[in-house]
């Protein structure tokens, strides 16, 4: 009977062992390239996630940025990511790269932070507006990032794609190809601070150059109207000493549509919280942007079933254009 109640025992204990592993739930989460501020954000988000949440865990995966960001969860290689508002629409609706290729898989969680269009030159370049670009070298992102897909869009509606030497260079190498004399000029589009900037300026003086002016001319916001126009802060970057007006794009959190409302939900409950918000900005400032206020700015896509009822909970008014479906 003691040898029967022992065995009895270890097997319970090893049935609980066995519940607990088929509970323990693994996300993987598409970040982005070195020099962005995909991956950090995603990384900050995914820590406090995995500290918060009972049996979570979560792995946060290099990718290319946002485009391919956007396939990644659509096809379930990935089961969240982050990425700008633009491909998201664009991915969501099957329109421009994704032509005849919607990613209806794609359901909206909340903005993570405003990605602002950087067009960075040496100070003693003699470039002094973006029309000045026109036959110069530019690396405008990475293949497949947010920052190329956004470059080739404002860059061809301004007309100056096709009269520039564009190379898919982004974060890091963008900068080290600029600092090296390969380009005269990169595109990047992110927060702000941004660790590539940050390493151009720690050994060269820059400038960054007003987009905001011919996108206005040309009608560029009116045509594409989740973007918006604001201004690099004075003082981000060293040497950089007023206001740089420029383009902005909402970056934001987004899930596959078959990942559980729960675990949605838990996880924003606290990645939005108060408590969450302090610690994510400790860890990459731009997060700064990530709050409720701002959660549902400029979002075109549906929200996932789980973030909807966060927002509900949380007083915020939903269009009726991105209900959760």
């Amino acid at each position: 009977m003691r040898r029967c109640a022992v065995l009895l025992a270890i097997a319970a204990v090893l049935l609980a062992a066995a519940c607990q592993r088929t509970s323990a739930r693994l996300l993987g989460f598409a970040g982005g390239p070195p020099g962005g501020s995909f991956f950090p954000a995603a990384a900050a988000i995914g820590s406090f996630a995995q500290q918060n949440v009972p049996d979570l865990t979560v792995s946060v995966e290099g990718t290319g940025g946002s485009g391919e960001n956007v396939r990644l969860v659509n096809s379930r290689e990935s089961d969240m990511g982050i990425a700008y508002a633009g491909d998201l629409h664009q991915g969501y609706f099957g329109e421009e790269d994704f032509k005849g290729a919607p990613q209806t898989n794609l359901r909206a969680v909340g903005l993570v932070f405003w990605g602002y269009s950087h067009v960075v030159v040496l100070k003693d370049s003699g470039m002094t507006s973006v029309a000045d670009l026109a036959n110069r070298r530019i690396a405008i992102g990475g293949t497949g990032s947010g920052s190329a897909l956004a470059g080739e869009r404002i860059f061809r509606h301004l007309g100056l794609f096709d009269k520039m030497r564009v190379s898919y260079l982004g974060g890091s190498a963008a900068s080290e190809a600029l600092k090296d004399g390969q380009v005269d000029s990169y595109h990047w589009q992110s927060g702000a601070p941004n660790a590539a900037v940050l390493d151009t300026v720690a050994t060269h003086e820059i400038a960054i150059l007003d987009l905001a002016a011919q996108a206005k001319a040309t009608g560029f916001v009116d045509r594409y109207p989740y973007y918006l126009i604001r201004d690099i802060p004075a003082g981000v970057y060293k040497g950089v000493d007023r206001p740089v007006p420029t383009v902005v794009s909402g970056t934001y959190w987004f899930v596959h549509k078959d990942v559980p409302e729960d675990i949605v939900y838990e996880m924003a409950r606290g990645a939005y919280s108060a408590e969450g918000h302090k610690q994510m900005v400790q860890t990459f400032q731009p997060l700064t942007d990530m709050t409720p206020q701002q959660a549902l700015t400029g979002l075109t896509i549906p929200l996932h079933a789980g973030a909807q009822r966060l927002w509900q909970e949380a007083g915020l008014t939903i269009p009726e254009d991105i209900r959760a479906r």
